[in-house]
């Protein structure tokens, strides 16, 4: 057989087993006779019967890639982090502070550079398309160096001939001309609410404390009735995990985003001296699949980063992918995350810098931090090992090392499992499944999803 027995998973599923060969392509719902005829073609034996048989034609599909990256280094696309600092302080952040760098804004020239080495990469490998991202700290608090990258840009990408793209993350609190600005030359962005005016302002004040929905709001409905295209981030709490529903149904009629991305809180020293919490994984599962219906009809896609099922991928995020990040020094790197939360979890991430004018990239650096997509550990058991692709490289850099799944783990196997069983036309079962709070235990903190475990319970 072409399918690798590695590449094949089996779920258990209230008394079935849903097989998922995600770099073929192929997921079947079958019971337990037919689980063990599949593992018994695998192994080499003969005489299954016929909708075993239909499904190894279907495993025998050539694989396809994983998108592990090999030959030139060759970027995907630029970000830049015009600055760390922001004009909010919201409760859950700790990408701002003095050891990060908070004031320090880019210097044009940087921008510039940037842009067009990375103009002159995609031109000279052929590509069509010069994709600048802007992250932060809050990227337009550094207008400046946002213009110039953006002017820069057009106007290097025209003289090559090729398209130009620009993308932001924003908080979304700019005023009307910032507002023209981004509708006149962004592409898309991202824009952080967090819900209802209650929990947003809650979760994301200014540094004086008032709050900050009203014109987060405003914003997004005006960019999403214009040509850029607007998503929406949303940070899930134990508090606002109870108005999701009517979070994503407001969001959905009143702004209409082309997508809503709902990730949940992440735990931090200051999240829990603000007194809030990371919802219970099993609870946002749930929860993610009845606004997932919500957001259908109207023809918004509601996105989980870690249960995304398009196709296979080598990583979750931008490291080992050649991606070039530069942020305010003029380090290039593969994340936007601060570099001391790369040391804390032992990694690297730095592959070159841009001074006076000049580009310089370490390419051992560089394939060295390819490396890091063969992800090891409880990832190369799990279905998702080439959809979540072991979910964040450095919040992740501990997962294997012992004990239960993390719940970052256990929501997106259960939030991926539900898009499979409906995309199979099985939506009562996933219902059911959701229903049953020990399957979905069972399902969410399985220690490995091989083919050949589940042959052998």
């Amino acid at each position: 057989m072409k399918a690798r027995a590695e590449a094949v998973f089996a779920l258990p599923i209230l008394g079935s087993w849903l097989v998922h060969a995600p770099l073929s392509g192929v997921s079947a719902l079958v019971n337990r006779a037919a689980l063990l005829e599949l593992w018994g073609r695998m192994r080499g034996s003969r005489g299954a019967s016929r909708e075993v048989e239909c499904l190894v034609e279907a495993l025998e599909r050539p694989d396809a890639e994983s998108r592990k990256l090999d030959g030139d280094f060759a970027p995907g696309f630029l970000g830049i982090i015009p600055t760390r600092a922001c004009d909010l302080d919201c409760v859950y952040c700790d990408f701002g502070s003095a050891s990060a760098g908070e004031g320090k804004v880019m210097e044009l020239g940087v921008a510039a550079s940037a842009v067009d080495w990375m103009a002159a990469n995609v031109s000279g490998r052929g590509g069509p398309l010069l994709d600048v991202h802007f992250f932060g700290g809050e990227p337009f608090r550094a207008p400046d160096v946002v213009d110039t990258a953006v002017h820069r840009g057009r106007a290097v990408a025209s003289s090559l001939g090729i398209a130009a793209r620009f993308e932001a993350s924003t908080n979304g609190c700019f005023d009307d001309d910032r507002l023209a600005f981004v509708e006149d030359y962004f592409d898309a962005v991202v824009i952080s609410w967090d819900g209802p005016s209650r929990l947003h302002d809650r979760h994301r004040p200014r540094k004086n404390g008032s709050g900050t929905a009203e014109l987060v709001e405003r914003n997004a409905r005006a960019l999403a009735g214009s040509r850029t295209e607007v998503c929406i981030r949303s940070c899930v709490t134990a508090e606002g995990l109870s108005s999701l529903e009517e979070a994503v149904g407001w969001c959905c009629s009143e702004v209409t985003p082309s997508a809503m991305d709902l990730e949940t809180l992440k735990p931090t020293a200051r999240t829990m001296e603000a007194g809030i919490r990371p919802p219970d994984p099993l609870g946002f599962a749930s929860a993610f699949a009845r606004c997932e219906t919500i957001a259908a009809a109207a023809g918004v896609r509601l996105v989980f980063a870690a249960a995304e099922l398009e196709g296979p991928r080598a990583s979750f995020c931008p490291v080992a992918t050649d991606t070039a990040i530069v942020d305010p020094s003029g380090r290039i790197s593969s994340c936007y995350l601060n570099e001391a939360d790369w040391a804390a979890a032992g990694l690297d991430l730095s592959y070159g810098r841009i001074e006076e004018g000049e580009v310089r990239i370490d390419r051992s650096a560089a394939r060295r931090i390819r490396s890091l997509g063969e992800r090891r550990g409880p990832c190369l058991s799990c279905f998702l090992r080439w959809s979540c692709a072991g979910g964040c490289h450095v919040e992740n850099a501990a997962l294997g090392s012992g004990g239960r799944l993390p719940a970052s783990c256990a929501q997106a196997r259960l939030i991926a499992a539900e898009r499979l069983l409906k995309a199979l036309g099985n939506r009562d079962l996933a219902d059911s499944l959701f229903a049953d709070l020990g399957a979905m235990e069972e399902l969410a903190y399985r220690p490995s999803d091989t083919l050949a475990s589940a042959a052998s319970e």
